[in-house]
């Protein structure tokens, strides 16, 4: 025990002493750090700032974080051995070997070696000690053996160089051509000398007394030297020396701060020169031989030192306000107990109090095999609480200045990590035991909360840290999330959390972090530190009472993210240990200031909630390395600005060295550190920039934020430890990359900027837009050009194409109109002839008869002669021949007169026909014949469309220019398609296609205008306007009758109804002949001609001809062709298509004569073709022609069917053989079902049993019962044959129940007996 304290004691002595010790401190770097070897010969910072130093490894450069060492064979270099290195003007760097003099160029990044350009025979081609540049032309070179040289620089491109040897008696050199007012002072042998460039010469400098010279040292225009290894001020004015120190060096050096630095024998010492004299007495900054190589100062006033075998050494003078105690020492916790003393424990069990000077250890003991965790102080009571690995204990200084502690009853939780006193309670948190609220009173434990805990549980047993709060809220840290009791309900056994809006998860804030301190502000602000994800800031609200939270972390400019204590000083700066340093927040800005080692803490690593606020405002820090204490209050920084240095290139991940090419691109022609512009081709849009702030004292605290002008909006801040800044896929352009450097995060650097010029790929470059500007406007004006040849040979032949679309339109109107015409002159041809033939085959005529062929003979020829004449007026009107006579006239009475012409047909058609006028007489000058052709037109036209019962209607009505006639219907209408094209020659859905056309013409001539009103399905109304004429345009009156300009005849008979005469007996054995045509003057001559052999029907559609067809079965149809709402062909392929009709013979018949119209019928399977006006006979024969052969197709079929193949074949329909083999397969499934009937068979077929009848009838001149008679005859001939069976078998087997009557009926249908049929 005695030992123990012993050496604390000691220790703690020496920690005392140490943080009042040197005003310097130092950065230590070795191969260790990355030097390539300790052995330093000589060290310069270039005119860029950045460090070079000489080994026998090598030339090193160093920028404060990394070093880039160049050994032989890199770089152009031939040996590593290198011994000194300085820096000419024009910032070209010059090396001393063992093997000669190299150049760095710091654009190339290549040695080039100067001794090969100079004569081999001197001495310059060895060892080079010392270079001293003077200008940018001329070297002093000291070699070691053999003097020293002048080396002229004549040409530095080409290595053109002039040599010449001085001084080559004198063996050592320690100085050359040092500038010293307006003298090049050089120590030769310990002389010195003086370089006259007038005589060329070295003469002898103060000859009397500067002997046994060391070195000498210029320092602010004074000369000091080292004679005989003691330190002299040469004052030139009275030309004598002024001793500084007793105590021999052999080497001194005179830092920018008056520090005069002497490298001894037995150490490195330092002294200020203010006020020196030679009894001053030296500060030690090395004890023993430190054997230094060089001195050099930085351009920051850091001093920087090369050893023999120790590395380098680089000091500077420090600024620090951070004091250490107990270096080396693990310190736990720290508490301040109520008189002011502090208790300080450790992971060992040590505890130790100071006193409140923190300079004289009062007490100490030590808690055997235990861990200590916390301590906190007791409310007025020098007693503290000690929590550690195994429970909680009560320690106080006894009398005898001892350590009492004694372990506290009625409680046994163990690894305490923070306990909070809470009136006579405490609340003790655990690690992995939860939490325990102790009663001080009753010594006992009240409640214990873990995560199994009915009444409260808590989201994890590792709780850290407990905050009581100013409102009595108790905040409870645990290692997943926090939680906050309310401060009435925390001593009740059922407590409540807080609710929280922010970051909640069932009630708990920051549910995935592990907290580790927790720290309440003078405003109320908390401050929340995690294990491992940084910083938290919560406010409150005052308007709402709600929680905000801001976080902090690495990005945010923390050190680290791994917080471990929290404290707020006097000037309401919040101060955080983390894993890596100290940072100083200023809650209103956010802005976080970094203090590491170098700055003069006592470590970097701190533990958790080891700190303690004195009440003078100190704060004191424990970590892994001792206490580090400061007072904010007096708080003094260092100010230097890094100097920003880009270091490194990357390009697509790349890093580039000079001249390397990368995508066909070189994009540097120069080191980095001489560029200041980048080019990159679009491919190379993927880059880096490394960069560093010179400082290299405080590397670790400087902050970068950088930002590339035209590309960023903000400055982005470095995360800690990263210097570099990478870019993917800029666009081309130019842009100006800025960094920036802060050692405290308030003053900034000046941004050290780089332009980037990120190229458009080459196709699209200025002169190739041009280009492709020209190119465009050539294939714009091409495309122009050709597009308009192109419209215009497309309108062209569009032209083209629509003539010969009106041609081939006007043909295919005309070749329809010569059709139609054939159609209306063969109809009443048809009519004519057809009789004629009548009357020369029938001698004995009736008078009756003959009449009313005679009037039909005459009624048809006056149709072909209003034809004929309709057509000699289109042509007139054509050549401009058709002339108009006008007579003044009654149009009233002349268009009742031609209405009353059409007053038969529409009582034939039970049409309504109605003449109404507004005016009795109405005197109009008029063209008789035309007038009477317009009417005629319009009328005939009103009956064709209309269908039976319809209305017609004409109207004369008188107006004040003239008078307008109408004419309405109420037929089908017309459609859209006939409304544009109805007054166009030879246009017509039916009928010959001039009428309406030849109408308007007529119309015309009388000045006046023809216009139309239809709707499909509707009616039409034609108005036709005749303007009054002045009678001057009239002709005289002429004698012959004028109420008619054409012999109208009356119609011919009506037909007689083909039923109507028709007897019984007719009806009963003759075949059922239906005529379809919509000309009754036609069906009444095809009933007369056909009725002695058949029994006739009529129809006057192809619709209704179709339900007859359905209905009555007939055996043979003869139907025209062109006829309303259906026609033939499409009648006929009804006919055909339909399973019930598919049987019946079509005869068509028409006008068309054409190939193509004969093909288009028996396309549709029409069984004969005849053309109009037809031959009598012909006609008659190819009906009983067709039926003949049905009749026979049937007779074979019935031979056929008792034959082995297939009877169906005869048939020439598709339809009609399917059906004949379905009712076959049907009788043969059902061959022995004595009960199937026709009846049955029709369900089965689904066809109704009179149709069913007839069809069979037709197409096998059996009835239905005697065509399943035969077939199950047949079966039964079949199985006879096979022997197989007996006739009584072969009888029940084919569906008969009575062996005579199968009997008969083989006999009857083979000729003999079944048994006689089996033989």
């Amino acid at each position: 025990m005695k030992h123990k304290r012993y050496f604390l004691l000691i220790l703690l002595m020496h920690f005392f002493l140490f943080a009042q010790a040197n005003e310097y401190i130092y950065k230590h770097i070795t191969s260790a750090n990355g030097l390539p070897q300790n052995y330093v010969r000589s060290i310069i910072q270039d005119s860029r700032g950045l460090i070079w130093f000489t080994t026998f490894d090598g030339i090193v450069r160093y920028d404060g974080y990394s070093f880039k060492t160049y050994r032989r064979y890199d770089n152009g270099l031939d040996t590593g051995l290198m011994l000194y290195v300085t820096e000419s003007s024009d910032g070209d760097l010059w090396i001393g070997t063992e093997t000669g003099i190299y150049r760095y160029d710091i654009d190339t990044d290549l040695f080039t070696r100067i001794s090969s350009y100079l004569p081999e025979d001197a001495g310059i081609q060895r060892v080079i000690l010392k270079i001293k540049p003077i200008g940018n032309d001329q070297l002093w070179v000291y070699t070691g053996k053999g003097g020293i040289y002048q080396i002229k620089i004549l040409n530095k491109k080409k290595n053109q160089y002039q040599l010449k040897q001085y001084l080559d008696s004198e063996y050592y050199f320690p100085n050359i051509c040092v500038p010293f007012n307006g003298h090049y002072l050089t120590v030769a042998g310990g002389k010195v000398y003086t370089f006259n460039k007038s005589l060329n010469t070295f003469q002898r400098f103060q000859k009397d007394i500067l002997e046994d010279i060391n070195q000498i040292f210029i320092y602010k225009k004074q000369l000091y030297l080292l004679k005989g290894g003691l330190a002299y001020l040469y004052n030139e004015k009275t030309s004598s020396l002024f001793q500084l120190t007793n105590h021999p060096a052999r080497e001194l050096f005179i830092s920018s701060d008056n520090q005069l630095w002497l490298s001894c024998f037995d150490g490195l010492y330092r002294t200020s020169l203010k006020g020196l004299s030679s009894e001053r007495k030296l500060k030690t900054v090395f004890s023993g031989n430190p054997w230094t190589t060089s001195f050099t100062e930085d351009s920051f006033g850091n001093t920087w030192i090369g050893t023999y075998r120790d590395g380098a050494f680089c000091f500077h003078k420090s600024q620090t306000p951070f004091q250490q105690n107990l270096s080396s020492k693990n310190i736990e916790c720290m508490a301040e107990d109520y008189s002011g003393n502090y208790w300080i424990g450790s992971l060992n069990g040590e505890v130790c109090v100071l006193d409140s000077t923190q300079k004289r250890i009062i007490a100490q003991t030590t808690l055997q095999n235990d861990m200590i965790h916390t301590i906190c102080r007791q409310d007025a009571s020098d007693k503290v609480w000690i929590g550690t690995l195994y429970g909680l204990y009560e320690a106080w200084i006894g009398k005898n200045k001892q350590i009492i502690q004694q372990q506290i009853p009625g409680i046994r939780v163990p690894s305490i990590r923070n306990i909070v006193q809470d009136s006579c309670f405490l609340w003790i948190a655990t690690y992995n035991d939860g939490l325990t609220l102790y009663n001080r009173s009753t010594k006992q434990s009240v409640a214990a909360y873990k995560t199994d805990s009915k009444t409260f549980p808590l989201p994890s047993n590792i709780i850290r840290t407990i905050l009581k709060d100013k409102e009595n809220n108790l905040w409870i840290g645990t290692a997943e999330g926090l939680i906050v009791l309310n401060n009435q309900d925390r001593f009740k056994s059922t407590p409540s959390r807080r609710k929280f809006k922010l970051a909640t998860y069932h009630d708990h804030l920051l549910p995935r972090d592990n907290i580790v301190h927790i720290q309440e502000a003078r405003n109320g602000d908390i401050w929340i530190g995690t294990l491992d994800n940084g910083l938290y800031h919560l406010k409150r609200d005052p308007s709402t009472g709600e929680w905000n939270y801001q976080w902090l972390n690495v990005q945010k400019g923390l050190s680290n993210n791994c917080i471990k204590s929290i404290t707020e000083d006097s000037n309401s700066f919040i101060w955080v240990a983390t894993n890596k340093g100290l940072n100083k927040i200023d809650p209103q800005t956010q802005s976080i200031k970094i203090y590491q080692l170098n700055d003069g803490l006592a470590n970097n690593e701190f533990c958790e909630r080891s700190y303690i606020k004195k009440s003078n405002g100190t704060l004191c820090f424990g970590g892994i390395n001792g206490i580090t204490s400061f007072t904010p209050t007096v708080f003094t920084e260092d100010t230097i600005l890094p100097k920003v240095s880009f270091i490194n290139l990357s390009v697509n991940n790349k890093s580039l060295k000079v001249g390397e090419k990368v995508n066909g691109q070189i994009p540097l022609k120069r080191t980095i550190l001489n560029t200041n512009k980048l080019i990159l081709s679009h491919r190379n849009n993927n880059f880096s920039l490394d960069f560093v702030g010179l400082c290299f004292t405080s590397t670790d605290k400087i902050i970068y934020k950088y930002k590339l002008d035209g590309f960023d909006k903000e400055w982005i801040t470095c995360e800690q430890g990263n210097r570099s800044a990478k870019y993917t896929n800029i666009p081309s352009g130019t842009y100006v990359f800025l960094v920036k450097a802060s050692c405290d995060g308030e003053t900034w650097s000046e941004p050290q900027k780089m332009e980037i010029q990120v190229l458009q790929p080459l196709l699209l470059r200025w002169y190739f837009i041009i280009l492709y500007i020209i190119i465009s406007i050539f294939i714009g004006y091409m495309f122009i050009r050709n597009f308009k040849i192109r419209e215009k040979r497309k309108y062209e032949l569009f032209l083209a194409k629509k003539e010969k679309k009106q041609i081939r339109e006007l043909s295919e109107m005309k070749m329809n109109f010569f059709m139609n015409l054939s159609h209306e002159f063969r109809t009443p041809l048809t009519l004519i002839i057809s009789p004629l033939q009548k009357l020369l085959s029938t001698p004995n005529i009736t008078k009756d008869e003959l009449h009313r062929h005679l009037m039909n003979i005459q009624h048809n020829s006056s149709i072909l002669l209003r034809l004929i004449n309709q057509i000699l007026k289109v042509s007139k009107q054509d050549k401009g021949k058709l002339d108009i006579e006008l007579r003044e006239s009654d149009i009233v009475d002349f268009c009742r007169n031609s209405f009353s012409q059409f007053l038969q047909l529409a009582h034939d058609k039970q049409i309504q026909f109605a003449f109404n006028t507004n005016a009795p007489h109405l005197l109009l000058l008029f063209d008789i014949y035309k007038m009477e052709e317009i009417l005629y037109n319009l009328l005939s036209n009103a009956i064709k469309h209309t269908p039976d019962g319809g209305s017609i209607n004409m109207e004369i009505i008188a107006q004040e220019e003239g008078v307008s006639i109408h004419i309405a219907d109420s037929g089908i209408g017309m459609t859209e398609e006939v409304k544009q094209h109805i007054f166009e020659r030879f246009y017509s859905e039916s009928g010959i296609g001039i009428g309406l056309s030849l109408t308007k013409g007529l119309v015309e001539l009388h000045k006046g205008t023809i216009q139309f009103k239809s709707k499909e399905g509707e009616g039409t109304v034609f108005q036709v306007f005749i303007p009054f004429q002045n009678k001057s345009n009239a002709v005289e009156p002429s004698t012959t009758n004028e109420t008619s300009g054409l012999q109208y005849f009356p119609p011919p008979p009506s037909p007689i109804d083909p039923m109507s005469e028709s007897s019984d007996e007719e009806l009963e054995d003759k075949p059922l002949l239906l005529i379809v045509d919509d000309n009754k003057g036609i069906v009444q001559m095809l009933d007369e001609l056909f009725r002695p052999y058949y029994n006739i029907s009529a129809a006057f559609n192809g619709k209704d001809a179709f339900d007859i067809c359905l209905s009555e079965m007939p055996s043979i149809v003869i139907s025209d062709i062109i006829m309303p709402e259906m026609s033939g062909i499409e009648l006929c392929s009804a006919i055909k298509s339909t399973k019930e009709t598919s049987h019946i013979p079509v005869v068509l018949l028409t006008a068309k004569t054409s190939k193509e119209a004969q093909q288009e019928g028996l396309s549709v399977y029409a069984d004969a073709y005849c053309s109009k006006p037809f031959d009598n006979d012909i006609l008659i024969s190819t009906v009983h022609s067709i039926l003949g052969n049905r009749r026979m197709m049937a007779q074979k079929f019935r031979s056929n069917l008792m034959s082995e193949d297939d009877p169906t074949t005869i048939f020439p329909e598709q339809a009609d053989r399917e059906f004949i083999q379905k009712i076959i397969a049907i009788v043969e499934e059902n061959i022995d079902n004595e009960e199937l009937s026709v009846s049955r068979l029709c369900r089965t077929i689904g066809m109704s049993q009179l149709t069913l009848n007839k069809k069979i009838k037709q197409l096998t001149n059996q009835t239905t019962n005697a065509f399943i008679r035969s077939i199950r005859l047949k079966v039964a001939s079949q199985m006879i044959l096979s022997q197989k069976y007996t006739i009584s078998e072969v009888t029940y087997a084919v569906g008969f129940s009575d062996l005579r009557y199968f009997r008969e009926c083989f006999k009857k249908e083979f000729g003999v007996l079944p048994s006689d049929y089996k033989k």
